[in-house]
């Protein structure tokens, strides 16, 4: 967009955040060069808000995927050098910086590379512009050294091989038919070309401990020694041994522990602040998302109960409210397949997009709180100042790279230094009845529709058992423990606001059955099985979240799985109790959504007097508080240490390989579990008595203490475009 006429839906990109990632980052690999991948518009941010950040974080070697990217960085650096006068001349700070900024270097200084080109490409404008040049191929490699023929500028050239990920790259066989190739060449072929790197791309190093990464590097190293010795034979002619750069790290590869080795890692979502992993945020890895979508609420009607939403009218309202209109759709970016799914943040809290996403804006269902005509939206954000990339990633089905690679070119970027503020009221609870998607589900707590309590929401609230967990490690202590009591035929119904951790529960408790597969959001297969290694039940996980009723959760035809699996229904309160007795767990963000969120679901949590409340504490889980002493509880109460939670869930966790598919932050979480019907009378006590051995659990009605906000042990520990 032009000056004149900016984008109400506009991009914020902190630039503070992106040189602190890059620091950061810096610290993290050590000696290692750190090249910044700057392809696809900087994922999304921008070229021009991103590059000078980077620059002053002390990048020197920036990447790209096309020509024409490439040299439109190396302009973007002529620019800068021009801009600032003197090459080398040390920057004014931005408003905000804590710290000096490092000096510009000259645009000569930074190195660039790119590696996406075909037989159609002139490769003789990189050449001009001293670029170098990725090459997969021999053809390739010809066309550089052709192109240093007709410019007089030797082909500086990384020459990439493909060590197990099946894209661009020489095979081993294709690598020493090249180098057979070039051992021919004549000395003024020679001069055309400089073998200045060897590079790869890992293909799984976002699962730590596969085995497949470690496959990759011993068979780069190969190719690595392969022609270092052909460097060495012909004397150094096509470049110097000692001198050749060699990556093969990536954002996981660099930030995941393992040794990778190399010396330089390629880094690209890593560098604006979002977590290549699917187990560890961003907050973990020291990064700082750097992007925020904020747009405008262009107007806001009253409309009464039944009135639909946006094409096809896919959401009616269930009682009388307010819909607000946002600037912003698919053709920016957002993506269309997130509609129904998806929240935006306007004065501090949470309001859900009702209805389909279209080309140029959505519709978001306000209610009765005081949004008005021009109030800012933050349509992403960092997970509290709006919604995270990861958040729009889970309901896209897609991951956090595509969400901000995405965003279109309508949407202006603007420099900014810091995160967005938060909001006074940035902890305002989701209004209950707003954030249901589906009419036909009650909108209050514990009641029908009418006013009136049902009778499974009685039955529901009978007996619960109230667990506060701490953080991740908490929840897959309870997912161990959960796993200890259920069997085959048993189903859990999770319920919970988006993000709260459902998916996340999921996986642990599969990892403590040991069941095959990745268990990840169904979303669009809405069921998968996933059959056990051993002796023990495997587990049928179900995403009902776009089915309209019973009848169609019925159609899925789940009966013949039961008596062989737990099955685990995300979103079927209301739906799966058509499968009998169950358990009900309730999952509530405390941390997001502040005190108020025992009503986001329609149930709600048990008063302090009603259930059972405990807590599963780092140190009890590892059982590092030595039996007999005692810490003490938020309101000063000293209770009783042991180590009874290890024995009672059942030992080690295991092999942390379960990603974070939703609810991703480290944050508290309240779980209210409900047994409902007869079959748990009986089990539903020893759920119960499985907690209580917990020294930190309070007996049913008695008044449980608060407890204490407790943070997960410390855990020693590129990207996928």
């Amino acid at each position: 967009m032009s000056a004149s006429a900016p984008s109400v839906l506009r991009a914020r990109i902190d630039a503070r955040a992106l040189t602190e990632n890059v620091r950061a980052l810096r610290a993290q690999v050590g000696q290692r060069r750190l090249m910044c991948v700057v392809k696809a518009d900087a994922y999304g941010h921008g070229l021009a808000q991103t590059v000078p950040a980077l620059l002053r974080g002390g990048v020197r070697d920036l990447g790209a995927a096309t020509l024409a990217e490439a040299l439109e960085v190396h302009t973007l650096l002529l620019d800068l050098q021009s801009a600032v006068g003197t090459p080398g001349a040390r920057q004014q700070p931005e408003a905000g910086d804590e710290e000096p900024s490092e000096t510009l270097p000259a645009a000569g200084d930074v190195r660039i590379l790119f590696w996406l080109h075909d037989s159609r490409t002139d490769l003789a404008p990189a050449l001009r512009a001293d670029i170098e040049v990725g090459c997969s191929t021999a053809e390739g490699v010809r066309r550089a050294a052709e192109a240093a023929g007709r410019t007089g500028v030797p082909a500086r050239v990384h020459l990439k091989v493909d060590t197990g990920l099946g894209r661009g790259g020489f095979t081993a066989a294709q690598f020493s038919a090249l180098l057979s190739e070039l051992r021919g060449w004549t000395s003024t072929e020679a001069e055309h070309l400089r073998i200045t790197g060897l590079m790869t791309h890992l293909a799984n190093a976002d699962v730590p401990g596969d085995p497949a990464t470690a496959e990759q590097v011993a068979e780069f190293r190969a190719r690595q020694r392969e022609l270092t010795a052909f460097l060495d034979s012909v004397g150094g002619a096509l470049g110097d041994p000692e001198a050749l750069e060699t990556h093969l790290a990536n954002s996981p590869g660099a930030l995941g522990g393992e040794e990778i080795g190399g010396t330089m890692v390629r880094v690209g979502l890593s560098t604006y602040g979002l977590s290549p992993f699917e187990d560890r945020t961003a907050a973990d890895l020291g990064l700082r998302p750097a992007m925020s979508l904020v747009s405008r609420v262009l107007t806001v009607k009253e409309v009464p109960a039944g009135h639909g939403a946006s094409y096809g009218l896919t959401y009616r309202a269930p009682a009388d409210t307010r819909f607000a209109l946002v600037a912003g759709g698919y053709a920016d970016g957002l993506p269309r397949g997130a509609s129904g799914r998806a929240q935006v943040t306007i004065r501090g809290r949470r309001f859900p997009v009702v209805g389909r996403i279209a080309m140029d804006q959505m519709v978001v269902d306000v209610g009765d709180a005081p949004v008005e005509t021009g109030d800012a939206v933050v349509i992403l954000g960092d997970g509290r100042t709006g919604p995270s990339a990861e958040e729009w990633g889970e309901w896209a089905g897609t991951i956090n790279y595509e969400i901000v690679a995405r965003v279109g070119p309508r949407v202006d970027r603007e420099v900014a230094s810091g995160p967005l503020p938060e909001p006074a009221d940035a902890n305002a609870a989701i209004d209950a009845s707003r954030l249901r998607i589906r009419p036909d589900e009650d909108v209050s707590a514990g009641e029908s529709a009418d006013g009136n309590e049902s009778a499974d929401a009685s039955r529901l609230r009978a007996d619960p058992v109230r667990l506060r967990i701490a953080d991740r490690e908490g929840m897959a202590a309870f997912a161990s423990g959960l796993a200890a009591v259920l069997r085959a035929g048993d189903v859990v119904v999770l319920t919970g606001n988006l993000g709260a951790g459902k998916t996340t529960l999921t996986q642990f408790l599969g990892r403590a059955l040991d069941v095959r597969g990745r268990v990840s959001s169904p979303t669009f297969t809405i069921a998968r099985e996933h059959p056990a290694r051993g002796a023990g039940p495997g587990l049928v996980h179900v995403d009902a979240y776009r089915l309209t009723g019973a009848e169609e959760f019925e159609d899925l035809g789940l009966d013949a799985a039961l008596d062989e699996s737990v099955t685990v229904v995300e979103w079927g309160r209301g739906m799966a109790e058509s499968l009998g007795d169950h358990l009900d767990i309730e999952i509530l963000r405390t941390g997001a959504l502040g005190a108020a969120d025992a009503e986001v679901t329609g149930v709600g949590a048990p008063e302090a007097d009603d259930g059972l409340e405990t807590e599963l504490t780092g140190a009890e889980r590892s059982g590092d508080v030595p039996a007999g002493e005692a810490h003490s509880t938020a309101g000063g109460a000293a209770e009783p240490a042991g180590d009874a939670l290890d024995d009672a869930l059942g030992g080690s966790e295991g092999e942390d390989r379960g990603p974070a598919e939703d609810g991703a932050e480290d944050e508290e979480r309240i779980v209210v579990i409900h047994p409902v019907g007869p079959a748990w009378e009986e089990r539903g006590e020893s759920l119960r008595g499985l907690v209580r051995a917990f020294p930190s659990a309070s007996a049913h009605g008695a008044p449980a203490q608060p407890a204490p906000t407790v943070h997960a042990p410390t855990h020693q520990e590129g990207d996928r475009p």
